[in-house]
């Protein structure tokens, strides 16, 4: 059974709030596209991250919110599993 997308964002956000983070859902009714949840680990250290389920897809609002993010040079992630989710939390707690 495929894991639903409330799973693996609940998930991400309890695996995040474990290590004292903060991660906040993101809501924003004028501008579609937006990631679901900012990621802040510290001052200096925030990510956006969109949550799918494995069979999900990204709607073009979300591919273009997502590239200019990262035209941006901030950090933006999609993660499809909670696999995926913690890989990304691992690589966050390596970078310090």
């Amino acid at each position: 059974m495929q894991s639903l997308e409330s799973n693996i964002e609940k998930y991400f956000k309890a695996q995040c709030e474990k290590r004292g983070w903060l991660c906040l859902k993101v809501v924003s009714p004028s501008m579609r596209g937006v990631p679901d949840r900012l990621v802040i680990r510290s001052c200096a250290r925030m990510a956006f991250v969109e949550l799918k389920r494995p069979s999900g897809r990204l709607s073009g609002p979300q591919k273009a919110m997502i590239k200019r993010l990262k035209d941006f040079k901030v950090e933006a992630h999609v993660v499809w599993s909670k696999e995926e989710a913690l890989e990304l939390i691992r690589r966050w707690e390596e970078e310090g």
